[in-house]
């Protein structure tokens, strides 16, 4: 079988874009389709028609209401002739170039498949900017259309039915042996060391942890907590600035964009680590999250207020779900959760316990099969 994978925001092609975490997840995607024995191309239509979609001129006109109409996509009819399924990654908003792509596609073969991937729904509450409504008011217009064309609509969420449209469900999925660590760092029981590795979106609710440290601090709380926060966005600013208010120089240490051994070194010194703990800010309650099967390859607790996959599995108890809302994180509730998965044990027998976990549920070829399953049988009809 034949697969073309379309994505408008990475080129895998360049070596670049492959060291960023979507890109690199899109990279991981090509090729657990490969492994499954299917040939597949790759394209991103605007690198294809020379359109640079990152500059400062486009990304303002995209905003005015008919910029897509003007666009008019091609795509080598080639690719679409010898494709079985199209695979898209849906693109940073839904305009009209993206429509009148899937229509000019469904001419050349109207028999092959089309399924797109949505990686976060619901989205419209992750608005952070008044600039971005034009787009969003635009993807609301056009999305009603994507029924026409999409077959099946890929989610990490619970949804059966997106915009009209059958989902396939799956788990948001990881390639495990370039994530694991190989050893922690032996832990000093005195000293907790929490990291968070984001871009920084209001939904990751990381204030609440600055705010829930303040308040461990003023209660006079014993034991010293420290905080990693690895990453760059919008909400740097608002971190830095709580961080300032409540003198914690010492304890929240602001690290930038880390990557590799870098990062790897920070992780192996750190025995907890903080997923979404803001996502009801995006009207979002079920996300299988990308960054805690990361966690589960480093060693680290995980601590999330949202709902995911984890929970559903009695067996896994290295997770702890605090509320999901914006109170401050309880710092009691976070050592006791320590004390009781790590106390004295040896956190290397727990590293290996967590990776052997992540290998045997989040594994791209594993999370993968629903779709495969789903090829497989239109195939056969």
């Amino acid at each position: 079988m034949n697969g073309l994978y379309i994505c408008f925001e990475f080129d895998i092609n360049n070596e670049k874009n492959t060291s960023n975490g979507i890109g690199k997840k899109i990279y991981n995607q090509v090729d657990t389709f490969k492994k499954y024995g299917y040939k597949m191309t790759f394209i991103n239509p605007y690198i294809e028609n020379n359109i640079n979609q990152s500059s400062l001129f486009n990304r303002i006109l995209r905003r005015f209401p008919f910029y897509g109409h003007f666009i008019k996509l091609k795509i080598n009819p080639n690719n679409v002739l010898q494709a079985d399924f199209i695979y898209i990654r849906k693109n940073w908003f839904i305009d009209y170039d993206l429509i009148h792509l899937l229509l000019i596609i469904k001419r050349i073969n109207p028999n092959l498949k089309i399924l797109m991937e949505i990686p976060t729904y619901p989205y419209d509450h992750e608005i952070m900017k008044k600039s971005m409504y034009p787009l969003l008011i635009k993807d609301k217009i056009f999305r009603c259309k994507l029924k026409k064309y999409v077959d099946r609509i890929v989610t990490y969420s619970n949804d059966k039915w997106i915009f009209g449209i059958k989902t396939i469900n799956i788990n948001n999925a990881i390639s495990v042996d370039d994530e694991i660590i190989t050893k922690k760092k032996v832990n000093n029981q005195k000293i907790i060391e929490c990291i968070a590795v984001s871009n920084l979106g209001f939904w990751h609710g990381y204030d609440r942890v600055i705010e829930g440290l303040h308040n461990y601090i003023s209660n006079g709380g014993t034991r010293k907590i420290i905080f990693h926060v690895v990453g760059e966005g919008l909400e740097l600013k608002k971190l830095k600035e709580l961080t300032k208010k409540y003198s914690l120089s010492d304890y929240v240490f602001f690290h930038g964009k880390l990557f590799g051994e870098e990062l790897n070194k920070l992780y192996s010194s750190s025995q907890i680590g903080f997923d979404s703990l803001g996502r009801h800010r995006s009207k979002v309650y079920y996300n299988s999250s990308l960054k805690s099967k990361e966690y589960l390859c480093k060693g680290v607790l995980i601590v999330s207020s949202v709902n995911s996959e984890l929970d559903k599995d009695n067996t896994f108890d290295y997770i702890l779900k605090i509320k999901s809302d914006d109170s401050p994180v309880d710092f009691n509730e976070i050592i006791k959760f320590y004390d009781s998965k790590l106390g004295n044990k040896n956190l290397n027998n727990i590293l290996e316990e967590m990776i052997n976990y992540a290998k045997n549920n989040f594994d791209f070829y594993k999370s993968f099969k629903p779709i495969i399953e789903y090829l497989e049988n239109v195939k056969c009809i």
